[in-house]
C-alpha cells in the first residue's frame, strides 16, 4: 500500500493548514480594522466638513488646499500615546482664493498618506501640498505692519490647527501588543480546536469503514491522520488494520514500518525484533535515538564488541553487567554489579522490601562482584564481605571461587534450605556432577517448548569426557541433553552420533525413540522413524503430517478449513495454497502453525519458496522481544530469545530458505562460542540467581 502525503507527513500538514489558517484569518481581520476605520474616519471627516466657516477672525474649520508645504503627525503606540508632529517652515493654505498661513503647532488627525507600522508601534499620517484639507483653529487677520506678508497677498494667519485630509488613507492604528498577540493566541485556539473536531469527525468515520487496498488524501482516515488530537490515534487504527487486514507481503510490511515510525518511540524496531531482522531493527534504533534499543540489537545479534564500545551505549547496570560477562571484562563487570548493590541500598524500604531483604540483596551482589573478579585472576575475597559468614548465596558463591578441581566437592559440603537446594544442584550439574541432573528437557522438549537446554547442558561435553565413571541413567541423561543442545546449535551429525550411542548404552532407553522422531523432524535429509514404541505427545501433530497422514486442526487462524485443505495439498507437495492462505489468515497462531511446518516442510515440491516468503513475515505476538522484558540481562540470563532464533532456523532449513537459515545460525555459533566459556556461563546463571 502507498500512503498519501497526509498520512506521511501529517504532522507538518496540520501545522502548515494552522499557520494558513490564522494567516488568512489575521488579513480578513485586518480588512475588517480598515474598513471599519474608514467608516469612522470618513464620518468624522464629513461631520467636520459640515462645520466649515468662511475665513473670519476666530475659531473656524476651514476647507481648502495647501498651497505650499507639508505636515506630518506620527503616533507611537506604547504604554501611552505620544504624538509627534513636523511641519515645513511654510504651511500656505488656500481657501478659496484667501491665503491662509498656518503658523505654530500641527497636528495631521487624518492624512492623505499614512503608513501604520506594527513593528515600530506607530503611525504616521501626513498631508503634502495639493492636498485638499479641512482645517480646524483659530484665525486672525494679518497686522499691515507685517511686510513678508503684505508682499506674499496673505491675510490670515492660523494657530492651533487640527488638519484632515477630505480624501483620507484612513488606515487604522496598529494595534497594542497585547491585543496582536491576544488575537493571535484566541485565532490559533479556535482553529486548532476547528481541525480537532474536523480530524475527531474523520475518525470517527475512518473507524467505521473499511480500508481498501489503498488510501488517498481525501480518505477519512488520512484527513484524520492530517490533524493535530486525531493522528497518533488515525496511524494506530490505520497500522492495526494494515496489520489484519491486508495480505502479508514485503510491501505489506514495509508499510507497517512506515506508519510505526510515524508513530514514534521506535516501533518500527521493536517489529523488526519480533521479526528477528536484527540488522534492520539496529538501523531503526539508532535512527530512532534509542541506544538501549540499539545495545539490545547488537548483542542478540551476538555481537558483543561492537555493544560495549558503541558510542550511545546503554548505561544500565545489568546491560553492562551482561556485555562485560559476554565480552570476559571481569573487573568492569564487578564494578557494575557492585552499582547493582549500591542500587539495592538506595532502594526504599517497603513492607515488600524491608531492611533484612535489602541487607540479604546487598551482601549477595557484593559476594557476586568478588567471585566474578576471582574469574579476572584475582584473589578470593568474597570471606572478607561483610555478612559473608552468614549468608548462603555467599557460601556458594565462595565455593565457585576455589579451582575447578575442587567445587564440586565445595558444593557437596553444603547443606542447602528449601530455597537454595534447586540453585546448589544446579551449581553443582556446571562443576561436573552429573549426578544432579534431573528432568528430560531432550530434544522434543527443546523443539516443542523453543527451550533452550538448561545452562549446563552447554558444558554437557566436558562433562561426559569428565566423568568417566559414572552409572548409565545419568550418562544417558547426559548424553540426551547433549543431543538436546547440538540440535539447539544446529549440529544435526553430531545429535545423530549422540543418539546413537545412548541407544549402543541402552537400546531399551525410553526417550530414544521419541528423540529421533524429534531429530528426523528438523532434518529434512533423516528417514522418518516408522516403529515408535512411544511418542512425545507434542511432537505427534507434526510426525503425522510428515508421514503423511490426515490430520485437521482448528486453532490454526481465523480460517481454519482453508488452512487445513492447504496442508493437505502441502502435504502432497504443491505448497501454493498454503502460502496464500498464511498471507490472506490474519490472525495465525505461530506455536501451533511452527509444528505444522516442521511436518509438512520437506513435502512441499511446489511453491516452497513461497511459503518461506510468507514464514519471513509471521512470528509469535503473544510475547515480543523487546516488550515482555525492558532488561538486556534477563533477557540473555533466561535464554528466551536464542530458542525463538532456533525455532525460525529450523523452520527456514526444512523450507529451503537457506539464506535465512544461514543469518540465523551465524547468531546462534556467536552465542555458542560465547557461552562455551564455563565462567561466562556460570557469571549468566548467578546475574538473576
Amino acid at each position: 500500500m502507498e500512503l498519501p502525503l497526509f498520512v506521511v507527513h501529517g504532522a507538518i500538514v496540520w501545522k502548515v493548514l494552522l499557520v494558513a489558517l490564522v494567516s488568512v484569518s489575521l488579513v480578513l481581520v485586518e480588512r475588517w480594522r480598515r474598513r471599519t476605520e474608514r467608516h469612522r474616519v470618513v464620518a468624522e471627516v464629513e461631520a467636520r466638513l459640515g462645520q466649515v466657516t468662511p475665513v473670519e477672525a476666530g475659531a473656524v474649520v476651514l476647507r481648502g488646499r495647501i498651497e505650499k508645504g507639508a505636515a506630518t503627525t506620527t503616533v507611537t503606540v506604547a504604554k501611552r500615546e505620544i504624538s509627534v508632529s513636523e511641519r515645513s517652515a511654510e504651511l500656505l493654505l488656500d481657501v478659496g482664493g484667501e491665503q491662509v498661513t498656518i503658523a505654530g503647532a500641527v497636528e495631521v488627525r487624518h492624512g492623505s498618506h499614512e503608513a501604520p507600522s506594527f513593528f515600530r508601534r506607530s503611525h504616521r499620517r501626513t498631508v503634502n501640498a495639493g492636498d485638499e484639507v479641512c482645517v480646524a483653529g483659530t484665525a486672525a487677520r494679518v497686522d499691515g505692519a507685517n511686510a513678508s506678508y503684505r508682499e506674499a497677498n496673505v491675510k490670515w494667519t492660523l494657530v492651533d490647527a487640527q488638519i484632515a485630509a477630505v480624501r483620507p488613507a484612513a488606515r487604522p492604528a496598529p494595534p497594542r501588543r497585547v491585543a496582536a498577540v491576544t488575537t493571535v493566541v484566541l485565532l490559533t485556539a479556535v482553529w486548532y480546536g476547528a481541525l480537532n473536531i474536523v480530524g475527531s469527525n474523520a475518525l470517527k468515520v475512518a473507524i467505521k469503514g473499511e480500508l481498501t487496498d489503498s488510501v488517498g488524501n481525501l480518505d477519512a482516515i488520512a484527513i484524520a491522520a492530517a490533524m493535530p488530537g486525531s493522528r497518533d490515534t488515525a496511524l494506530e487504527v490505520l497500522e492495526r488494520r494494515v496489520k489484519t487486514q491486508l495480505e502479508r507481503s514485503e510491501a505489506w510490511l514495509q508499510t507497517r514500518l512506515t506508519l510505526l515510525d510515524l508513530r514514534g518511540d521506535c516501533g518500527d524496531a521493536r517489529l523488526l525484533f519480533d521479526l528477528l531482522r536484527l540488522e534492520e531493527a539496529l538501523a531503526a534504533a539508532r535512527a530512532c535515538g534509542d541506544s538501549a534499543l540499539a545495545t539490545r540489537a547488537l548483542a542478540f545479534l551476538g555481537r558483543f564488541e561492537e555493544a560495549w564500545n558503541a558510542s550511545r551505549r546503554d548505561e544500565d547496570p545489568y546491560t553492562i553487567a551482561t556485555l562485560a560477562f559476554a565480552t570476559a571484562r571481569w573487573n568492569e563487570a564487578a564494578e557494575a554489579i557492585e552499582a547493582l548493590a549500591a542500587l539495592a541500598d538506595q532502594r526504599e524500604r517497603s513492607p515488600n522490601y524491608t531492611g533484612a531483604d535489602a541487607a540479604f540483596a546487598v551482601t549477595r551482589l557484593r559476594c557476586f562482584a568478588a567471585l566474578v573478579r576471582t574469574f579476572g585472576g584475582a584473589q578470593n575475597a568474597i570471606a572478607s564481605v561483610p555478612g559473608a559468614a552468614s549468608s548462603a548465596p555467599c557460601e556458594m558463591y565462595a565455593a565457585l571461587a576455589r579451582p575447578p578441581g575442587e567445587q564440586a566437592a565445595a558444593l557437596a559440603a553444603i547443606v542447602p534450605d528449601g530455597v537454595s537446594k534447586t540453585m546448589i544442584d544446579e551449581l553443582r550439574a556446571l562443576a561436573g556432577d552429573a549426578s544432579t541432573l534431573s528432568g528430560h528437557d531432550g530434544i522434543c522438549d527443546t523443539l516443542v517448548f523453543e527451550m533452550l537446554p538448561h545452562p549446563f547442558m552447554w558444558l554437557a561435553a566436558r562433562q561426559l569426557e569428565a566423568n568417566l565413571v559414572m552409572d548409565k541413567p545419568a550418562q544417558l541423561r547426559l548424553i540426551d541433553k547433549h543431543a538436546a543442545l547440538l540440535v539447539h546449535r544446529g549440529d544435526l551429525a553430531g545429535a545423530r552420533q549422540q543418539l546413537a550411542e545412548a541407544r549402543t548404552l541402552d537400546p531399551n532407553f525410553v526417550p530414544l525413540d521419541s528423540e529421533e522422531v524429534a531429530l528426523a523432524l528438523v532434518d529434512p535429509t533423516a528417514p522418518m522413524p516408522t516403529q515408535v514404541r512411544w511418542m512425545h505427545p507434542w511432537i505427534a501433530d507434526a510426525y503425522a503430517i510428515r508421514v503423511g497422514r490426515p490430520w485437521r486442526s482448528e486453532g490454526l487462524s481465523d480460517c481454519p478449513e482453508r488452512t487445513n485443505v492447504a496442508i493437505e495439498r502441502a502435504q502432497a507437495g504443491n505448497g501454493t495454497d498454503l502460502a496464500a492462505a498464511l498471507r490472506e489468515c490474519h490472525r495465525l497462531d505461530w506455536r501451533a502453525i511452527r509444528p505444522v511446518l516442521l511436518g509438512v516442510g520437506p513435502r512441499i515440491k511446489h511453491g516452497r519458496d513461497e511459503v518461506a516468503r510468507v514464514v519471513r513475515l509471521i512470528f509469535d505476538e503473544s510475547t515480543s522481544l523487546v516488550n515482555e522484558s525492558r532488561s538486556l540481562a534477563n533477557e540473555m540470563n533466561t535464554f528466551r530469545y536464542l530458542p525463538n532464533v532456533a525455532g525460525h532456523r529450523n523452520v527456514a532449513r526444512l523450507l529451503g530458505d537457506e539464506e535465512e537459515a544461514v543469518r540465523l545460525q551465524t547468531i546462534l555459533d556467536r552465542y555458542a562460542a560465547m557461552f562455551a566459556d564455563p565462567q561466562r556461563l556460570l557469571a549468566f546463571l548467578l546475574l538473576h540467581e
